[in-house]
């Protein structure tokens, strides 16, 4: 029985040493460190695929029944997959780009469903937060590298923010909060300081259940007066001591249109208008907006998706968000120990997708995927002990 602990143990540590690897591979080519290799990427991803082709041939030899998460994941999987090859043919780009999503999810919850020491990926993922910190603010002020792939990366910081929620440490958890509030701060990225924002209102107010919202409404009013009022001390810190201006950037996004993505998100849309049939049902294929903006994404994954993978690949990636937001029902409804941080985590998807980009160029929605298979997992594993 200790073999087997053990042993489950070491698949959930190696798949998390297989995503973390990915991840810091991407952000050091972003910071243009000598430790850059897309053939290990690739490798890693072929591996995770592998972890998905196991667990289905599993469960089609027992004759199991397929978790809705993971067959909606998995439906995505397959029609992202068709349309980019048949597009793109093989080249390794694109499948990586929009690919890793579904398979981090995917191959974290079959390692994940019948484990019992989940909650040591949580610690995990606070190291890694320092240590995208510390990066980023090597990047920034040693080396003085200020493009805009670099400013986007404070977005690694920001997905590991669900992890921090989960920390049984206050202490340890009121820490990364704070270096993850900061750090948005100081990146001057509108869409990252306010998903983090709104999604830790969101945390607060569902930490004690849904059910007993109403008797702790002026606690938590409270709390978050509390915090509302910390953050506006830090940004009239921050704004003198660094003259970051963040006040000023947020009051603009009327006058600038987002820095111009919905000038961007106009001209994606009028397009639309020109798509043949099968453009409208299968798409355009991987990265075509920006052959109508000039080189620019749609900043906005539910147009991009609608251009790139038409109303099939726009389907299937709502589903995701059905799904998510039926876990978040269920477990608001059973006082799931990890619901807030959960209800935090659809936030920032939601978020993040609406402004900016997510599931496609970047690779840091990895870290929400693995986020979501754990709670997922988590949730099911207690409720068939409960059952015993």
């Amino acid at each position: 029985m200790k073999l087997i602990l053990n042993f489950n143990k070491l698949k959930i540590l190696i798949l998390i040493f297989l995503v973390n690897i990915y991840l810091l591979l991407y952000i050091a080519k972003i910071y243009e460190f000598s430790f850059v290799n897309d053939n290990v990427r690739f490798i890693i991803m072929l591996l995770l695929s592998f972890v998905i082709a196991i667990s289905m041939f599993k469960m089609i030899a027992v004759n199991k029944k397929i978790n809705l998460a993971f067959a909606v994941f998995l439906s995505y999987f397959f029609y992202v997959l068709i349309v980019t090859l048949m597009r793109e043919q093989f080249n390794p780009t694109p499948l990586m780009s929009t690919l890793f999503f579904p398979i981090v999810f995917l191959a974290s919850y079959a390692i994940f469903k019948k484990s019992k020491n989940l909650s040591i990926i949580k610690k995990y993922q606070f190291i890694m937060l320092i240590l995208y910190g510390a990066m980023y603010l090597y990047v920034r002020l040693i080396t003085n590298t200020n493009h805009g792939m670099v400013l986007n990366s404070i977005y690694y910081q920001v997905l590991l923010l669900p992890f921090i929620l989960t920390l049984d440490n206050k202490y340890i958890r009121r820490i990364g909060i704070l270096v993850i509030i900061l750090m948005a701060l100081f990146s001057m990225k509108r869409v990252a300081f306010i998903a983090v924002i709104l999604s830790l209102l969101i945390y607060l107010i569902f930490k004690k259940g849904i059910g007993n919202l109403k008797r702790n409404i002026i606690n938590k009013i409270f709390s978050i007066s509390l915090i509302m009022l910390l953050i506006g001390v830090l940004i009239s810190f921050f704004n003198h001591l660094l003259n970051l201006n963040m006040l000023d950037r947020i009051a603009s996004l009327r006058d600038d249109g987002g820095s111009g993505r919905f000038n961007i998100l106009l001209v994606i849309i009028r397009q639309l208008r020109f798509n043949t049939f099968p453009e409208h049902i299968i798409g355009n294929g991987f990265n075509a907006t920006t052959l109508v903006a000039n080189g620019f994404t749609a900043h906005n994954d539910f147009i991009e998706i609608l251009y790139d993978y038409g109303l099939i690949g726009f389907i299937l990636y709502i589903n995701i968000y059905l799904i998510l937001i039926r876990y978040a029902i269920n477990f608001n409804r059973r006082n799931y120990k990890y619901s807030a941080a959960f209800n935090a985590s659809i936030v920032i998807f939601i978020v993040i997708s609406l402004f900016s980009h997510l599931i496609f160029i970047p690779t840091y929605i990895g870290y929400l995927s693995l986020f979501w298979s754990f709670v997922i997992c988590d949730y099911e594993i207690d409720k068939e002990r409960q059952k015993k």
